[in-house]
């Protein structure tokens, strides 16, 4: 059974409202002993822009007027018009009601108090100066205004004045009550706090106050009994019921004073309640009364529900002639046992309604079922008429990818077109309207869409909600001035939708923005562009890329081969039903049969397809022999989080039979969540090269070119590097051997202790392995304690190292250099046997570890520079002696010389080299230039024998130089000889010594 409660709404004021909400009274007031003269006249207030007519029978504030009646506060009214309650009052009026309210004792008029108050007011001037004489009102002014209107601040202050409320400086929380207001401010707090009034978001302390809400704030600030059956303190009454529906109404009915052309005005809430077993609402009748022209709300979708502040009715139709609104909910509201749903019922009227009508409204029937009436809110129009808001839609995407984020939809403009607005939010509404190439266009906009996002000038703002049937988006708060557009671009990660292939959206009319005027607050007229543009959806975005890119190449008696590996994702979810894989390529080496590479994987040897690492089927040798496809039924779901990895694995047998082998997938059948066939990107993946061969690596020659390439006693010296790397399958190093090659030496004992094999060291990547070498002859053989494993594509440099001892004479001057030596060195792949040394890789190279030959010598000299302009000299070079067994003598300087002067070019220039102590000078060599070749210089003349630690200077001359020039001098190469015999010092016969060239590059500074 269906039930209502006739008691009025009480619901928070909005912005166009300029009624006042008042809640029960808290002031107990004594007895009114003492009256005025008389009660006021109904027949003596000033009628108002509003006349009686308009007052309809469910006026709210009769009640009130009644009460004050019965107390003698007014005059008593055989009708509710005889109170005028929708009338203006003026303030001489409110004070007499004041007057009479407070019971003070009257004042004759003496006309003496204020100069526009004087006794042609007749008893209006006896309650002024009454009110006068008790400090109710102020007398600082001379003047009163009596025939002036009254704003809802100066009734609150009168009225409770009168009864001699104090103000509070607790604020109410009233948006436009500050301490602008002066003293005002304390008496609406007071107000708010006993709750005299209702708490808002706004009072409007400066808007007109009519005689009716006097009346009730009168009642209720004096604490009258009030014959109301509308009171908001009595509990909700249950109206009829039907079936398993109860309908009552939420708080008390108001009454609004609204824009001739308001939109959307919220008339009440109501609370529909599923009492015996799960409810479906479909639809509601709202029904028009009053005095007002019933042809003032609008037809289409005039009356319309929300819920939340978003509109949940699909649509609805006003009947002018009935004066009936019915409202559909498609799809229906379910509202489960027991639980309820509170829906808001909001109006709108035309653009040209009537100035001064009168609108209330009732629920009369539910889901076709009549009701006893539950009564909404009234509305009263006035002349005032809210600015025009266009808005429309523009720069639709032309597709989206569904799967995808971030996709961008439409843009909405937003235009007023005579007065500034604040925008506050807006919808946008799906529609049925199939258009090429949309064809089937979505009818739940939750199933295609998520994270809707809303941009102006590229930056995010307000809110988006997406229901089945539109797109909300709120909280903006967008300033849009007169002349100006303000656009909205919508953007969101768009659905799998295995049904539609596109959205059709609109704005489908004036509910669908809510602005607001920024002068005045009021709600805008909204009048939308409703042409329905349309979005196709493109095909579901995905991925299926190999998780290898690599060619790979393995070794027979490799086992856990991945022939096949890739990775599948899908930006949406989606079921594969179905995969097909084939040999795309079958390529047996020299020698060998499409059946014997084939064979590779018979029997227990097959190749096996898996999913995520469950196995789906195995493919057939047979097939392989003949190029046959083979298809596999499965069911696995693929989403952006939870992607498959298709893979087709094996063993390679020990005595395989070589060649490469290439496979391809592709996805045949692949369905939504729903079971509808789902359409992908990419539907096929051609996976790498898989060879069958003994493996492959690259080795490189990595040591940069030693420029002291010298062999000394007693030192550590770094013989050069060899690279290491795998091509396409992780390696194992058994063994490493380094061959002598452009070598003099006769054995390596001459310069080494090879008794002990701690003398001989192998670095990786600068950590000393562990392990044993072997010498023969000069040859080194190094075999690590653990086998290296190195990994696919990783590269591993090995480092030789010699421990020298002291020489015998014989070694001085002898050259010694090596390279890897492939036939004896030993790298396997890592997974089959090293035991076996026909499995190694044979792709080594012969590479040499340094890239020029080492020179057993001693000690090389240090070598300075040091840029100096003074006259003509430009550097100074010093050659000292680090040996400690031989003495040097420098025979020969390379120089390089760079010169840029102001006023000279040094074409020719002349460049000569000088003793630093004797100033003994050379010239360099025909061919060095400065800015060109390099100078060679003779120094063997001038060159003296150093012993340890002594040191010889040589200055650099250039002609032409000034201390503004530029000049930078390096030395290229130093020849150097010292005595090879068992002899400390040069010796005269030169076969005794040995002329030893190196390379440096020290830069003068």
């Amino acid at each position: 059974m269906i039930t209502s409660d006739q008691s009025y709404q009480n619901f928070p004021a909005k912005s166009f409202d300029f009624c006042i909400l008042f809640s029960n009274h808290t002031i107990v007031m004594a007895n009114f002993s003492t009256k005025l003269a008389s009660t006021v006249s109904a027949a003596a207030i000033v009628a108002s822009a509003m006349g009686a007519s308009l007052v309809s029978a469910a006026s709210e504030f009769l009640p009130y007027a009644e009460a004050l009646a019965a107390k003698k506060v007014i005059n008593s009214q055989n009708a509710e018009s005889g109170y005028r309650l929708n009338d203006q009052i003026t303030r001489a009026e409110l004070a007499k009601v004041a007057a009479n309210l407070g019971g003070y004792t009257a004042v004759k008029c003496t006309g003496n108090v204020y100069t526009d108050v004087t006794a042609s007011l007749g008893d209006l001037c006896d309650a002024i100066e009454t009110l006068a004489a008790a400090k109710v009102i102020s007398t600082a002014s001379n003047t009163f205004r009596p025939t002036a209107n009254v704003t809802r601040a100066e009734m609150t202050k009168m009225i409770l004045g009168a009864l001699a409320v104090a103000p509070s400086s607790t604020s109410a929380g009233y948006s436009d009550v500050n301490s602008s207001l002066g003293d005002l401010e304390g008496f609406i707090n007071a107000a708010a706090e006993k709750n005299i009034v209702n708490k808002a978001t706004y009072f409007r302390p400066n808007a007109t106050g009519s005689r009716g809400e006097v009346f009730k704030i009168a009642a209720r600030a004096a604490g009258l009994d009030v014959n109301n059956n509308n009171n908001p303190t009595d509990p909700a009454k249950p109206g009829a019921t039907t079936g398993n529906i109860s309908v009552t109404s939420v708080g008390s009915a108001t009454a609004q004073y609204v824009p001739r052309n308001a939109s959307s005005v919220k008339v009440g809430t109501i609370k529909v309640t599923a009492t015996g077993g799960d409810v479906a609402l479909q639809s509601l009748v709202i029904t028009r009364s009053g005095l007002g022209a019933s042809t003032d709300v609008e037809s289409s979708n005039g009356i319309r529900a929300a819920i939340d502040g978003k509109i949940v009715s699909s649509n609805g139709y006003y009947n002018s002639s009935s004066q009936q609104g019915n409202i559909y909910f498609t799809p229906s509201i379910t509202i489960k046992n027991g639980e309820s749903k509170n829906i808001d019922i909001l109006v709108s009227l035309n653009n040209d309604a009537e100035v001064n009508s009168q609108h209330q409204f009732s629920i009369t029937s539910v889901n076709t079922q009549t009701i006893t009436p539950v009564t909404l809110g009234l509305i009263n129009t006035t002349a005032y008429k809210t600015g025009v808001v266009r808005a429309s839609l523009s720069n639709k995407a032309s597709e989206v990818k569904p799967g995808s984020k971030d996709q961008r939809l439409i843009s909405v403009r937003i235009q007023p077109s005579d007065r500034d607005i604040t925008l506050d939010g807006f919808a946008v509404t799906r529609d049925n309207t199939a258009a090429a190439p949309v064809t089937r266009p979505t009818n739940d906009l939750t199933k295609s869409f998520n994270n809707v996002t809303v941009l102006q000038n590229g930056k995010a703002v307000g809110k988006a909600t997406v229901t089945a049937d539109k797109i909300f988006v709120s909280g903006l708060n967008t300033p849009v001035k007169v002349g100006s557009t303000a656009t909205f671009d919508l953007r969101a990660d768009v659905l799998l939708d295995g049904v539609n292939n596109g959205v059709s959206l609109k704005i489908e009319d004036s509910s669908d923005v809510s602005a607001k005027e920024t002068s005045t607050n009021q709600i805008t007229r909204v009048e939308p562009t409703t042409t329905v543009q349309t979005i196709k959806f493109a095909n579901v975005t995905n991925s299926f890329v190999s998780n290898n890119t690599a060619k790979l190449t393995v070794a027979p008696g490799t086992d856990d081969v991945k022939f096949f590996d890739a990775k599948l994702t899908s930006s949406v979810p989606v079921i594969v039903k179905k995969i097909k894989v084939s040999a795309d390529l079958l390529n047996p080496a020299n020698g060998v049969t499409r059946a014997q590479f084939a064979n590779n994987f018979a029997g227990a040897n097959a190749l096996r397809v898996r999913v995520n690492g469950l196995e789906v089927g195995q493919i057939d040798n047979t097939k392989l022999t003949a190029g046959d496809d083979y298809e596999f039924t499965t069911s696995f779901v693929v989403d952006e989080n939870s992607p498959a990895n298709i893979t087709v694995e094996g063993n390679v047998i020990t005595d395989a039979k070589l060649g490469t082998l290439r496979f391809k997938t592709t996805l045949v059948q692949v369905e939504d969540m729903s079971r509808n066939n789902a359409i992908l990107q990419t539907t096929s993946r051609t996976g790498n090269d898989i060879s069958i061969s003994n493996g492959s690596v690259n080795t490189y020659s990595t040591s940069v070119s030693n420029p002291i390439n010298t062999i000394a006693a007693n030192t550590v010296v770094d013989m050069g590097s060899v690279g290491i790397q795998s091509r396409d399958q992780d390696i194992k190093v058994k063994k490493l051997a380094f061959k002598a090659v452009n070598t003099t030496l006769t054995g390596l004992n001459n310069i080494v202790d090879t008794t002990n094999e701690d003398n001989v060291s192998v670095y990786m990547d600068g950590s000393e392995i562990s392990g044993t070498a072997v010498v023969n002859g000069n040859d080194i053989t190094f075999t690590p304690d653990n086998e290296i494993y190195i990994s696919k594509s990783t590269r591993k440099d090995f480092t030789l190292k010699l421990r020298t001892k002291n020489f015998d004479a014989a070694a001085y001057g002898k050259t010694l250099q090596y390279e890897l030596d492939k036939d004896n060195t030993d790298v396997f792949a890592q997974n089959v046997d090293s035991g076996v040394r026909s499995n190694r890789v044979s792709t080594l190279s012969n590479v040499k570890l340094s890239s020029k030959a080492h020179t057993v010598g001693i000690l090389s000299p240090r070598i300075t520079a040091v840029k100096r302009i003074e006259g003509t000299n430009i550097a100074e070079v010093t050659v000292e002696n680090a040996d400690a067994d031989k003495n040097i003598k420098t025979k020969e300087l390379k120089l390089s010389i760079t010169a840029r002067g102001k006023d000279a070019n040094f074409n020719g220039a002349i460049v000569a080299l000088k003793d630093g102590i004797n100033s003994d000078e050379v010239p360099a060599a025909a061919g060095g230039k400065v800015n060109g070749a390099d100078f060679v210089f003779d120094t063997s003349r001038i060159g003296n024998e150093l012993t340890e630690g002594a040191e010889q200077k040589f200055f650099v001359t250039l002609t032409g130089v000034t201390p503004d020039d530029t000049v930078v001098v390096t030395v290229k190469e130093i020849t150097y000889e010292y005595n090879k015999t068992d002899r400390k010092e040069i010796s005269g016969n030169a076969a005794d010594n040995v002329s030893h060239i190196e390379t440096r590059s020290v830069i003068a500074k």
